[in-house]
C-alpha cells in the first residue's frame, strides 16, 4: 500500500519531522523543528544541524528501506528529538518529535502544538507535571499553615504570660 501524505499533513501528525535527502541534506522540515530550531533550514546538511545520535553519517542509508529507530540532539540548544527514521526512494523521513524532559518544561516555550495530537507520552507527562505542581502548592500550603500554627502559639503564650501583668496594670489604674 502506498500513501501520498502532503508536507502540511506530516507537520499535522509530527510537528518536528524533518525529511533528509540521499545526502543528508534537509529538504522539509515541520512547524515544531521552524519555530524552535530557527536556524534549521531547508537545503542545509542534517549533520550540520544535528548530531544524530545512532548513525554514523556514513552508514545512514545502508541501514535499508526499513524503519529504524533514531535519536537527534540540536547542535544549537541541545535540544534532544527521538522516533523513527522511514528511509524511502529519495531520502528519508525523521518521523521524530521533541523528547521529554525536564528542560522542555522548565524552558516553558514548549505548548501542544510541538507534539502530535494524540502523543500519549505528551499527555502523561503532562499530567505528571500537573501533579507535580498540585504537590509543591500542597506542601507550600502546609508549610504556611505551620508557620501560622506556630505564630497563633507564641501569640497565646504571650498573651497568658503577660496576663497577670495587665491585671495588675488595670487593677492598679482603676482603683485609684
Amino acid at each position: 500500500m502506498r500513501l501520498t501524505v502532503s508536507e502540511k499533513q506530516i507537520g499535522g501528525l509530527l510537528p518536528a519531522f524533518l525529511n533528509v535527502d540521499a545526502f543528508l541534506n534537509i529538504t522539509a522540515l515541520g512547524p515544531g523543528i521552524a519555530r524552535h530550531l530557527p536556524h534549521v533550514r531547508i537545503g542545509m546538511p542534517c549533520d550540520e544541524a544535528f548530531s544524530i545520535l545512532n548513525f554514523e553519517t556514513a552508514q545512514f542509508f545502508r541501514e535499508g528501506p526499513e524503519i529504524r529507530p533514531v535519536q537527534l540532539i540540536s547542535r544549537v540548544g541541545d535540544l534532544p528529538l527521538s522516533g523513527a527514521a522511514v528511509f524511502h526512494e529519495g531520502g528519508c523521513l525523521l518521523a521524530v518529535r521533541f523528547a521529554l524532559s525536564e528542560k522542555i518544561f522548565a524552558d516553558g516555550s514548549m505548548d501542544l502544538s510541538d507534539f502530535g495530537f494524540a502523543d500519549t507520552g505528551m499527555l502523561s507527562t503532562m499530567l505528571i507535571a500537573l501533579q507535580r505542581a498540585m504537590l509543591e502548592e500542597s506542601q507550600a500550603t502546609a508549610i504556611e499553615s505551620c508557620d501560622t500554627k506556630r505564630n497563633a502559639v507564641r501569640i497565646v503564650r504571650n498573651a497568658q504570660a503577660a496576663s497577670p501583668a495587665i491585671w495588675r496594670m488595670i487593677s492598679t489604674t482603676c482603683c485609684q
